[in-house]
């Protein structure tokens, strides 16, 4: 069983206020979060001012954020203040990301933390942040539109890319897409919603392998969920009519975030992790040393595997529902400038679209309160992993998503 203490007494302030002390060590998951929910529930009944301690914790599941995020309020409803103090860089930076930073108090060490409740001036803790340096000449690149109307819609969008110095290829059907990507080093694929063939170059782009990785910008009102197991997300939709500057600015997003060049292929590794209380950390670290072994920046590593640890955490609690004899499928693939890695379990799938579009409406913390006031646990693990991931897809019938990071080679 993983690790989790909770070391407990009492501190006096310099202005001798009497202060509930916490320190908590290990590892928050699936397989701990009941004793840590039972913990959290005890600390309700205190009337003194808590402190708690974060600096020997090593992963906090979206679950015990949710838990988190509710004491703090709870608390705070009958008067009493909480705050917690020695998060890691990582962690703030997780906690910030997702909104929790607007309700939690956090300072940087256990001496400012009771200066805090003494009512002093404290400076709240804070990450720090590492420039990434921003791609330029975004259009210089390969574009391939796969317009209905070439002649008029396509030429007045190639003027665009053309304007950039980009390469911009024409095609009209699945046959002449997949001729372009396989003999062109395409960075994005700009698809017409009006097009015969658009729900198989969809199919075409999500589910195969060689070109799942490619930059995808739909045209036109269409359905976002296809019988075929792939999902068109809404950051990869365009809606008729538009201005040229709207799908320029989408398609500029597009490209930085995924990065220049074909991703090159570069190892693709496959585990299948027994669903037990150690799934979720052995998952972690098996994709972290892959990770490495393939360049991943290093101030993206962590955030990332945040996202990665929570997914196979989903998928043995709510996929699996820690059954022992069930396994969840993790398969890694890397590239020279980013990594994919899917997570597959036996269960029945979900509706994910409800918890992707509830993840985009950015008010995490409202959601977990309104899943709290339910009697139901958690909330935040669809936000949390679409904060820190490039891409968060998942396929029909929702027991498979995939999680992809890009980055800069040279990083």
């Amino acid at each position: 069983m993983p690790v989790l203490d909770f070391d407990e007494k009492y501190l006096v302030t310099q202005k001798n206020t009497r202060v509930k002390y916490v320190r908590i060590s290990g590892i928050v998951s699936s397989a701990t979060i009941e004793r840590f929910e039972k913990f959290i529930s005890n600390l309700r009944n205190h009337s003194e001012p808590v402190v708690i301690g974060f600096s020997e914790v090593e992963y906090l599941n979206s679950s015990a954020l949710s838990l988190l995020a509710d004491f703090i309020m709870g608390m705070r409803e009958k008067g009493n203040k909480v705050v917690f103090f020695g998060f890691h860089n990582d962690a703030l930076r997780l906690v910030q990301m997702i909104g929790l930073d607007k309700i939690f108090n956090l300072i940087a060490t256990c001496e400012q933390a009771l200066e805090y409740i003494d009512g002093e001036k404290v400076d709240l803790a804070s990450y720090e942040e590492k420039e990434v340096a921003c791609v330029e000449n975004l259009f210089h690149g390969v574009v391939l539109l796969a317009i209905r109307d070439q002649e008029k819609t396509g030429r007045f969008i190639a003027r665009l890319f053309e304007s950039e110095n980009s390469r911009v290829i024409f095609a009209d059907s699945l046959v002449c897409v997949r001729e372009a990507l396989s003999f062109n080093r395409v960075n994005i694929v700009i698809l017409d919603g009006d097009l015969p063939d658009y729900h198989e170059i969809c199919k075409e782009i999500k589910l195969n392998p060689q070109s799942s990785v490619t930059s995808l910008i739909c045209l036109g009102d269409f359905i976002e969920k296809s019988d075929d197991g792939y999902i068109v997300l809404p950051d990869e939709q365009v809606s008729e009519p538009f201005e040229l500057h709207e799908l320029s600015a989408v398609v500029r997003s597009e490209l930085k975030r995924s990065g220049l060049g074909k991703k090159v292929y570069d190892r693709e590794i496959k585990i299948e992790l027994r669903c037990d209380e150690y799934a979720c950390e052995n998952g972690g670290r098996i994709s972290e040393r892959l990770a490495k072994l393939c360049n991943f920046p290093h101030h993206l590593r962590d955030s990332f595997f945040f996202a990665v640890r929570e997914a196979i955490d989903n998928a043995c609690v709510h996929g699996n529902h820690l059954q022992p004899d069930t396994v969840v499928e993790v398969l890694i693939v890397s590239y020279v400038n980013g990594i994919e890695i899917t997570i597959v379990d036996e269960g029945e799938g979900f509706n994910c679209e409800k918890w992707l579009q509830l993840a985009q409406q950015h008010d995490p913390v409202s959601h977990a309160k309104i899943r709290s006031e339910e009697g139901l646990r958690g909330g935040l693990g669809i936000s949390l992993m679409s904060r820190f991931c490039d891409k968060l897809e998942y396929f029909k019938p929702g027991n498979i998503v995939k999680l992809t990071k890009f980055f800069d080679a040279e990083e």
